[in-house]
């Protein structure tokens, strides 16, 4: 009779102690879960926010005026260009999936954290690198108002003399024909269809220019 309460007992404890032991398993393995949960959710949001035209990805400008090479330095914007919204819920993602799929082909937690941070960290690199693709062809893609300096103009609209007032100006910049508010320091005023050539940038959207001859 005590036998069979005593194996009674012990066929009672087993499963307990087996939860016990796959605690760490079941705690990692939710971990993976939650990340790739979370992450994919976040992606999926950004995507069809980005079709509806309201997403925008807010990348962090790490440019600094140097004057000397400091290898520190660059090493932490090297690795602060790569965190991006885009980048980090990526990496977070794949982070989730590697670590399951490692752990549902039998991968210890130790193997499966590891292909988890390979995983995370690649996808994070890869991403980190199209976007700033990307914003590099969208940089290049802008007109810049700075290229407009040296550059022959035509008037627009006729520019008054010694600076007395704006006029406006096209001139073609990057293949593309532009339209600026235009200012002279010239005694004689400009007139419509006159030639003229960009000599500085005052603002965002105006320019300082001279008849050819002058500025030649």
């Amino acid at each position: 009779m005590w036998d069979s309460v005593k194996f009674a007992s012990l066929d009672h404890e087993l499963p307990v102690r087996e939860r016990i032991q796959r605690f760490p398993g079941v705690l990692v393995e939710t971990a993976f879960l939650v990340c790739a949960g979370a992450g994919g959710t976040v992606l999926v949001c950004q995507f069809l926010l980005g079709v509806l035209g309201l997403g925008a990805d807010h990348d962090i400008d790490h440019d600094h005026d140097v004057g000397h090479d400091n290898d520190h330095s660059s090493s932490l914007n090297w690795f602060a260009g790569l965190i991006t919204l885009r980048s980090v819920t990526s990496g977070l993602t794949f982070f989730g999936l590697a670590g399951m799929t490692a752990l549902y082909s039998g991968a210890n937690q130790v193997m499966a954290f590891s292909a988890a941070l390979a995983g995370g960290g690649l996808a994070l690199a890869i991403v980190a690198q199209i976007m700033k693709g990307l914003k590099k062809l969208k940089s290049d893609g802008a007109v810049r108002i700075e290229r407009t300096i040296g550059v022959d103009a035509v008037v627009y609209l006729a520019v008054p003399p010694n600076d007395e007032g704006p006029g406006k100006v096209t001139v073609v910049v990057q293949k593309r024909t532009m339209e600026y508010t235009a200012f002279t320091k010239h005694p004689t005023a400009l007139p419509t269809g006159s030639r003229v050539r960009v000599t500085a940038v005052r603002g965002p959207s105006s320019v300082e220019v001279e008849p050819v001859e002058t500025a030649a």
